[in-house]
């Protein structure tokens, strides 16, 4: 039901209900994987302030959760904070090999690819040719773009 509401902003009160809940079979990992999905779509409605909030609960709760900070990062590029985005995407980085059995190649490519795309619209090209290698090496599939997709097919070109 909370998947078919999604694209409205009538699902969060239902998020609320559910994290709020007692003795409804609620327990404490289940409110954080709804508090975790309410952030998802408080992201998706444009809302970054809200879904900051969530996700630094949950960060206090499972540190070594790699979507937390790939979301964290969308949420400060929605906010246009470029130098928090990058610390963010930088921290779960730095779990490079430590948390990879909990949470997968995929989010730490993500997490590589997201950090490129931002290192390309600050400048540092370099920095993001390096990123961007060391996303490829996580994981061999082409990168699905977080913000938008990329119309010239290199990301390297440079702007003119």
């Amino acid at each position: 039901m909370l998947k078919s509401l999604d694209r409205g902003a009538e699902c969060p009160p239902l998020y609320e209900q559910l994290i709020g809940s007692k003795g409804l079979g609620v327990g404490q990992s289940d409110i954080l994987n709804l508090r975790e999905q309410r952030a998802a779509l408080y992201l998706r409605l444009k809302k970054p302030e809200l879904a900051l909030l969530d996700l630094q609960l949950c960060g206090a709760a499972r540190p070594g959760s790699l979507d937390i900070f790939l979301d964290k990062g969308k949420a400060y590029a929605l906010l246009n904070n470029p130098e928090k985005e990058l610390e963010a995407y930088s921290n779960g980085i730095k779990l490079d090999g430590v948390t990879r059995s909990l949470n997968g190649d995929r989010l730490m490519a993500d997490l590589y690819q997201a950090r490129a795309k931002l290192y390309k619209k600050m400048g540092k090209l370099s920095l993001a040719e390096a990123d961007l290698k060391k996303s490829l090496t996580n994981q061999k599939t082409l990168y699905k773009e977080i913000y938008e997709p990329d119309k010239s097919g290199d990301i390297f070109q440079k702007a003119r």
